[in-house]
């Protein structure tokens, strides 16, 4: 986890670096959208922070996603180890039959 956090600081000090190198006032224009005289230092950060954003809204929809699964796989667990107990074993007592008929 460290080594993410280090590689997002040298991405973040590299956008930084170039946006402070490149204070020129540009025209921007999207689609049928203009904004004259715009800083190019506010476009990249803005680009970089709206990169961001989208990676995290990705992000979080992965972890939700392995969150309800985590929840069927726990809810599954506890469903056949209710099932061994039924069956009079314990949880681990099956495994360890297993091995000593090999």
């Amino acid at each position: 986890m460290q080594i993410y956090f280090l590689i997002a600081l040298v991405i973040a000090l590299v956008i930084a670096i170039l946006a402070v190198q490149n204070p020129s006032v540009v025209s921007l224009r999207f689609l049928f959208w203009e904004m004259p005289n715009t800083s190019l230092v506010m476009l990249i950060l803005g680009s970089a922070l709206g990169g961001g954003i989208a990676v995290l809204a990705f992000d979080l929809v992965r972890f939700w996603k392995m969150g309800t699964r985590l929840k069927q796989y726990a809810h599954e667990n506890q469903r056949l180890k209710e099932q061994l107990e039924k069956a009079g074993r314990s949880p681990g007592e099956e495994s360890r039959a297993g091995k000593a008929s090999l």
